[in-house]
């Protein structure tokens, strides 16, 4: 049965609106006693994207929730092993089907022997929550002793308004379906005990020490979770949900705002109080899907792969026979076709904007040819060559992304803004470049900032030099032109008053226009820093005051910088704002403004005494060097290297402030002043710290280096994983540089070597020389910079 889903926020009960969305409903009311043939056909539909008709979804959780009601009367529920079978634990799901199919696929469905615990956060998140539920629900009608359910946090409603099953359930269904969702939830126990030795619970332990599980089982589970209760009986309940354990002993609060954080000795007194070989829980994802603690006392388990489409974790689950020995299976989940487009926005815009712009970024060149094809053909109607119609939008993101069911005309205002202009016949337009370039690749912030610090601090300093020189070498020619001037008006003068004569007048004149010219055609060379800049400029200024973006480029390696010819293009592309393939000499000079300002204003972080100290050694070398600041250096430096060592100026420190700082503070702030981190201090570090305004074209350069690295993350990983032999999931720095220098070989542009040992140097924040590769891979993400809009480009050109 094919249906328009209305608005569902103005329905009695829904909290928050979703907008309209075609879904697809099948009708299958479940049979008076189940059968595994009705639980199939579900799985079947479900993999279509089909939803189950409200009929049928309302009578499987009025026959479930009777039977819990029934059947489970504590809030610790006993399961027993199967001879010659398995009990399988299965971790956080939350929403994600496809999940639950592969755990099915790799180890059968639910049987006599192969028995399965699920432990909690069956929805949120993800967009499937109904689904899973049904399922789970119609395997504990088909054979109560083949499933069993724990409850998690997120079988709660406050979250389950606030993570989106709300909305979830209101898309698809009205408020009573969810309110019958919440009966059910409250209906199922807080945790398991497998063969009287395993304890299998959501969260954790509680705050409480001696702690029986005949105590737990006596909790008043049926209601929603408690949270800051004084009740004792409702604090086990709220840190059964919520807990987490740690590295450190002893309690304390939850960063979560419930629950505790727990130690190994809280586990060890559990564990001897209740006679246990293990606890397992979930409540927290890991990327290996699963992870011991407390020396393997704990096992925390995750069973949703690929978390909310934004993480590359694996999911896992536990199987358990007699011996009591967990054997853990990990995977990641199976592509299903169908399962694509039934949500609504705001859980879309948590689990699945991601893939989307993934997509996006990943088929860009793809989307550029065929939205350029389309703009060709648009020509003949009037429409500029960049801008395509909204339906040529849609029909193209269809064809190449290619998900089925999409509803790319609903999402187009959330992916790709339209254009304040319209076309000949009222058309919606949409500038596809900039649609485009919206989706980049970008790096943890901090990781940014630090890498384009030491990355491009060479380009920072050629170009800081050049732009010196060259304003130096200007003034120069301004006051020889005024030189000039002033001796011909005064032989004119001579002249007149007859005291030149007019041969001599005419030769001087002669010379002067021959050296003018030759200043003007760029006669004079130079061997002082930034001559090879002005040599590539010569032509700007004085003949077209224009440089292309290859001579840009040839300037650059001329000035040495660390950059490959493929990223000085795209610098030299951002430079370029009116995109006519060249660049004006006064709009590439002043994109490297270079601002001076002491240290301490630098580095606003830093403690207070640390720039207390700056200030005060400032204010006494200043006045120490006033005459001439050179020799105060060269004294300092005792063995004339032309720098100073952190010994030396360790020295400098004590002789001038006293013993106002001891000798861990001394080497602090020679560390603080020694910018590059060489062990030396130079004599700019000495004077002052430099920093470059605008660091718009420098993102541009790391820019390209990110999209390298993002297009190849999973064989960066597969490649780390084989020389992480002990497991660690870290490398040390040379097994980190075989693997990109083999990468280089790969791919185009290929990264420099200094960029290699930067980026090592960048991402090995502790300096204890090793990188976690896996949070290398992670850092990588696809980001929407929502900078499409043709107003705010006219804005970005007027300033």
């Amino acid at each position: 049965m094919h249906t328009q889903l209305q608005d569902a926020g103005s329905r009695k009960g829904s909290l928050k609106k979703a907008p309209t969305v075609p879904l697809v409903y099948f009708t299958a009311d479940p049979p008076a006693t189940m059968t595994l043939a009705y639980i199939e056909n579900l799985i079947t539909q479900f993999k279509k994207g089909y939803i189950l008709s409200q009929s049928g979804v309302a009578a499987i959780i009025e026959r479930f929730s009777a039977m819990m009601d029934e059947q489970v009367t504590e809030a610790v529920l006993d399961i027993t092993i199967p001879e010659d079978g398995s009990v399988c634990v299965i971790g956080d799901t939350h929403g994600q089907f496809v999940d639950l199919l592969t755990i099915f696929r790799l180890n059968g469905l639910p049987s006599e022997k192969t028995v399965y615990l699920f432990n909690g956060d069956y929805v949120d998140r993800g967009l499937r929550g109904v689904e899973i539920c049904m399922i789970l629900f119609c395997f504990k009608l088909l054979n109560p002793k083949q499933l069993f359910m724990n409850r998690g946090n997120h079988e709660c409603k406050r979250l389950n308004e606030k993570y989106y099953f709300e909305q979830e359930v209101g898309l698809k269904y009205d408020a009573t379906i969810f309110e019958a969702m919440q009966n059910a939830f409250t209906l199922l126990p807080l945790a398991s005990l497998v063969n009287k030795k395993i304890f299998v619970v959501h969260g954790g332990l509680t705050r409480h020490d001696g702690v029986k599980i005949d105590e737990m089982r006596k909790i008043e589970y049926r209601k929603q979770c408690p949270k800051k209760s004084d009740d004792v009986l409702d604090q086990y309940f709220e840190d059964m949900m919520w807990s987490d354990p740690r590295v450190s002993a002893g309690r304390e609060k939850n960063s979560r705002g419930a629950g505790i954080v727990f130690g190994p000795d809280v586990t060890e007194d559990f564990m001897r109080t209740n006679d246990l070989s293990l606890i397992i829980r979930s409540h927290e994802l890991v990327p290996k899907g699963y992870y011991p603690t407390h020396d393997h006392q704990i096992i925390t388990l995750f069973s949703a792969s690929n978390y909310c489409g934004t993480n590359d974790n694996y999911g896992a689950f536990a199987v358990l026979k007699q011996d009591l020995v967990p054997v853990f299976t990990r995977y990641h989940a199976d592509p299903v076709e169908g399962i694509s487009s039934k949500f609504d926005f705001e859980t879309l815009k948590i689990a699945t904007f991601q893939l989307i712009r993934d997509r996006i970024f990943h088929y860009r060149r793809e989307l550029m040819n065929e939205f350029a094809q389309k703009a060709r053909d648009n020509k003949e109607i009037g429409i500029s060559h960049k801008k395509i119609t909204r339906q040529q939008w849609v029909e193209v993101v269809s064809k190449v992304i290619a998900i089925p069911d999409m509803p790319w005309l609903w999402l187009q205002p959330h992916l790709a803004k339209a254009s304040h202009k319209k076309g000949p016949k009222g058309e919606t337009l949409i500038g596809y470049k900039r649609f485009l370039e919206r989706y980049r690749v970008m790096l943890n912030v901090d990781l940014v900032e630090h890498w384009e610090d030491m990355l491009l601090k060479e380009v920072c300093q050629a170009l800081y030099r050049s732009n010196s020189y060259l304003a130096e070498k200007a003034k120069q020619r301004r006051e020889r032109k005024k030189e000039r001037a002033d001796r011909r008006a005064q032989r004119k003068a001579n002249r007149i008053s007859g005291r030149e004569d007019k041969d001599t007048d005419d030769d001087g004149s002669d010379k002067e226009k021959e050296k003018e010219k030759e200043e003007e055609s760029g006669g004079e060379e130079s061997t002082e820093a930034g001559a090879g800049a002005e040599k590539a400029f010569k032509s700007l200024s004085r003949k077209t005051g224009k440089i292309t973006k290859a001579e840009f480029v040839e300037a650059m390696k001329g000035m040495s910088v660390e950059l490959t010819g493929s990223q000085l293009l795209v610098v030299a592309s951002k430079l370029d704002d009116n995109k006519d393939d060249s660049i004006t000499y006064d709009e590439f000079m002043t994109k490297f403004k270079v601002l001076y300002h002491d240290v301490e204003k630098e580095n606003r972080e830093r403690e207070k005494w640390m720039k207390g100290a700056l200030r005060e050694l400032g204010d006494i070398i200043t006045q120490s060097a006033s005459a001439d600041l050179h020799a105060v250096f060269d004294e300092f430096d005792k063995d004339k290297s032309g720098a100073l060592s952190y010994e030396e100026f360790s020295d400098v420190l004590k002789k001038l402030l006293g013993s106002s700082y001891d000798g861990v503070q001394r080497h602090q702030i020679c560390a603080f002043v020694d910018k590059d981190g060489n062990g030396v201090i130079d004599w700019k570090e000495f004077t002052s710290a430099i920093k470059v305004d605008n660091r718009a074209w420098q993102r541009e350069a790391v820019q390209s280096i990110c999209n390298v690295l993002f297009r190849n993350r999973y064989g960066l990983q597969k490649a780390f994983r084989t020389f992480d032999l002990d497991g660690s999931g870290a490398i040390d720095v040379d097994e980190f540089c075989l693997v990109i220098k083999a990468l280089n070989k790969l791919i185009e542009p290929p990264l420099s070597s200094t960029q290699v040992r930067k980026l090592h140097k960048a991402l090995d924040t502790n300096g204890d020389g090793t990188i976690s590769y896996d949070e290398f891979v992670e850092a990588f993400h696809v980001i929407d910079t929502g900078d499409d809009d043709d107003d705010h480009d006219r804005k970005s050109r007027k300033k």
